[in-house]
């Protein structure tokens, strides 16, 4: 660390921009588990498909040449717990070679534009400037000396080898042979082309795909939650339409939100029948259903009820664990937002604020539903 003190540069970044106030502060870093990016910054500025580390501080820096700055700001947090470091410490400063050699050639190959702004390595110290200026070449050199000669002390031949061989390395290999600055700025402009084409296509693109699913299995249903779990986008729509979430924040929402899950089905699949036990809540997303019964004397079967977009069912398992009186049938293809009674109450110990809110729907909701019924 003497020559290569990367850890002392971010400590003291961090000290200086995550300790002290004011609470919202311009940012030459970012921490990519924790960034909050507007999608209209997104579709300007795309992330560099060239960059295999360190992807979140280079978005900071190609912001600025678009002329965005990125605000730190101290009260939010993230705990990061990464795997154990598999890799010798040769390999793993080989990688940063590569890294911040890429990140310099920005700078190295910038040439004035219009409505583009020029930045200095100054603008982004002491972290990642420090690793951005003419002398990154120098600090690559005595590190690597210093590494060497303790791995040769240690008798680890090999790994002294491979330390040498990063110095050959950053000298005619880790140095882009291409003008990283055009490329970053000609992927940008197909970048812009390309979701400029596709902005209105959304719903398009959705029946096209809609159409061509045959067979809804088991593991097209599995791979669409994946999707919707990963992209979030549908589900926080559905949540924020539904009535019984009206009154609720968008963070009290986001907490249901991570622990729901959609599924389809299709017309006469029944949810759950009379008799069973099903401990899930189901907000219906499209389609309807009818609510059946037994008539106790001549055994008919009753529609009780119906149910459509925007309804919710079945929240009184939240307290009751006993078999389901009626069956649940869908009339149409529907999907159902499901959310699963042992994750809710999870949050409902936690968090009191949000356990009164639901609480206090679902209880009116049955009342409700005990009127009509009367």
């Amino acid at each position: 660390m003497t020559y290569w003190d990367r850890f002392g540069r971010k400590r003291e970044a961090f000290d200086n921009i995550i300790g002290k106030e004011p609470r919202l502060k311009k940012t030459p870093f970012a921490f990519g588990g924790a960034m909050v990016i507007h999608r209209n910054l997104m579709r300007i500025v795309p992330f560099d498909p060239e960059i295999t580390r360190g992807e979140d501080t280079d978005y900071v820096m190609n912001s600025r040449i678009f002329g965005f700055n990125f605000y730190l700001d101290n009260t939010l947090s993230i705990k990061h717990l990464p795997p154990p470091k598999s890799h010798p410490v040769w390999k793993r400063f080989r990688e940063d070679i590569y890294r911040f050699l890429y990140g310099k050639s920005k700078f190295d190959n910038q040439v004035e534009k219009i409505n583009l702004h020029y930045i200095n390595p100054e603008d982004f110290d002491p972290y990642p400037g420090q690793f951005m200026k003419p002398d990154l070449g120098d600090k690559i050199f005595k590190t690597n000396i210093i590494l060497a000669l303790d791995y040769l002390a240690n008798n680890e031949i090999e790994a002294c080898k491979e330390t040498v061989q990063n110095i050959y390395l950053a000298r005619y290999d880790a140095i882009p042979h291409t003008d990283t600055y055009q490329k970053y700025l000609d992927f940008q402009n197909n970048w812009r082309k390309v979701l400029e084409h596709t902005k209105d296509m959304g719903n398009t693109l959705k029946d096209i795909i809609k159409s061509g699913l045959i067979i809804k299995h088991d593991k097209y249903l599995e791979e669409k939650n994946k999707f919707l779990r990963e992209s979030g986008i549908d589900k926080n729509v559905h949540f924020e339409k539904v009535v019984l979430f009206r009154e609720f924040t968008r963070k009290e929402i986001r907490q249901l939100f991570f622990i729901s899950e959609i599924i389809h089905m299709e017309k006469d699949e029944y949810v759950f029948k009379c008799g069973e036990q099903n401990k899930c809540i189901y907000i219906i997303l499209q389609g309807n259903l009818k609510v059946k019964k037994i008539h106790s004397i001549t055994g008919d079967e009753i529609i009780v009820s119906e149910l459509h977009q925007g309804d919710h069912f079945n929240e009184t398992s939240i307290f009751f664990d006993e078999p389901h009186s009626v069956s649940i049938q869908a009339t149409t293809p529907i999907e159902l937002l499901v959310i699963k009674n042992d994750r809710l109450k999870e949050i409902l110990f936690q968090n009191n604020e949000l356990s009164t809110k639901i609480l206090w729907m679902i209880s009116r909701k049955l009342s409700e539903r005990l009127i009509q019924t009367t």
